[in-house]
């Protein structure tokens, strides 16, 4: 079904530095934390919170100076979504193709193309994402969704997505599709174009707030001015790939931070200390204190080699060399597996602490749980610890 998913933009604050960026994220994230129970119980479409992120001005932070926006870097784009997905990691999550997929207007569209596209980002308007296909076939195959040109100024696009993060309530929908002649494309649809479908299928566990659903393209034709072809972004040394990743970790550390505060809260207002602690407060218990302080070191270590990461990547678009992108690459990598390691840990072992009553419904203190164990398995730990061995064995195999 199609879902009408968007309510009209008020005025959208014009933001100039990180310092303006920050300050916003940690007012939003307000709007965000007072929300994010409310819309996991009821899986309701977040309007009124994206609508404030829109009228927030972060969609635009990345957007280049000369096109009018505040062009900041990696590291404050990952420090704003660790503000904002401690507040709630699903609606936290919803931005993260946005900020991944503008990206290539600006590395590799013509001039028209960046100045329309940073005027829509500037407006206030969402991009979401239909990348991901079903199927065995690995990731960066060709998708089976095809790119057609008519010769008339216009593409068109058939295939279905999956997984779509933001699609739902975006204003432009990023496909990846197969040209004709067996390349990669890039192309920015309007949420509103005939033939295009989003599917509010979305049932996972955790991170309701994203309706990751299903796209469906049935002959949308667009202008060719919204599509980049071909589009090598994710088969060249560069930061497109890893910038992905990065704003995946930021989100499980951001969950971390939460699920950390969240914990200590309930850990002071209703656990009971265990029978033969001899304290009286559960709060006093040795045990406890240990545990939490280690499983809290690792997530506060974990955001630590986030900024790290994104400080890399910064580095590697200034120098420009294969050897700092893979060493950039290699350090998400290492804070991906980290972050999510140290959060699902963290999220699950504090209900021992808190109590049998830390699983009730009411308190909905598993949603943490949920959120992390859901979003963690975007970027499996296990194949971000194998590139980390093979840069330090200097291998490629």
């Amino acid at each position: 079904m199609t879902v009408d998913t968007s309510l009209p933009i008020g005025q959208v604050a014009v933001l100039r530095d990180a310092e303006g960026a920050l300050a916003v994220a940690e007012e939003l994230a307000g709007t965000f934390r007072a929300a994010a129970d409310r819309l996991d119980r009821s899986r309701e479409v977040p309007v009124e919170e994206l609508t404030a992120l829109a009228e927030s001005g972060l969609l635009g932070i990345r957007v280049p100076r000369e096109f009018g926006g505040a062009g900041v870097s990696y590291e404050t784009v990952v420090r704003v979504f660790v503000i904002l997905s401690r507040a709630s990691g699903s609606l936290g999550q919803v931005p993260q193709n946005h900020f991944h997929l503008i990206e290539p207007v600006f590395t590799d569209g013509t001039d028209e193309q960046k100045r329309h596209f940073a005027a829509e980002i500037l407006a206030g308007h969402r991009f979401g994402n239909a990348q991901a296909e079903r199927g065995s076939r690995p990731v960066l195959s060709l998708p089976a969704t095809t790119l057609r040109e008519t010769g008339n100024g216009t593409v068109v696009l058939d295939g279905d997505k999956y997984y779509s993060s933001g699609a739902l309530t975006a204003h432009w929908i990023p496909v990846q599709a197969a040209t004709e002649s067996g390349e990669f494309s890039l192309t920015y649809v309007p949420r509103d174009a005939p033939g295009l479908s989003v599917v509010d299928d979305w049932d996972a566990m955790g991170q309701r707030s994203t309706h990751s659903g299903t796209v469906r393209l049935r002959g949308v034709e667009v202008p060719e001015l919204f599509s980049l072809r071909p589009f090598d972004g994710h088969h060249r040394k560069n930061t497109f790939p890893p910038y992905a990743t990065v704003i995946h970790a930021a989100i499980d550390v951001g969950i971390g931070l939460g699920v950390l505060e969240r914990g200590v809260d309930l850990l002071h207002d209703i656990a009971r200390p265990w029978r033969t602690s001899q304290v009286e407060r559960a709060v006093d218990d040795p045990l406890t204190a240990y545990r939490l302080g280690k499983l809290g070191t690792h997530v506060h270590a974990s955001e630590q080699l986030l900024y790290e990461a994104a400080r890399r990547l910064d580095h590697a678009d200034d120098v420009r060399t294969e050897a700092e992108y893979e060493r950039a690459a290699v350090t998400v990598a290492e804070a991906s597996a980290f972050a999510s390691e140290s959060a699902e840990r963290l999220a699950s072992e504090l209900f021992e602490f808190v109590g049998a009553r830390s699983t009730s419904d009411s308190l909905n203190f598993h949603r943490y749980w949920r959120d992390v164990r859901t979003h963690s398995t975007h970027d499996p730990a296990r194949w971000k610890y194998h590139r980390a061995g093979q840069y330090f064995l200097g291998s490629s195999s």
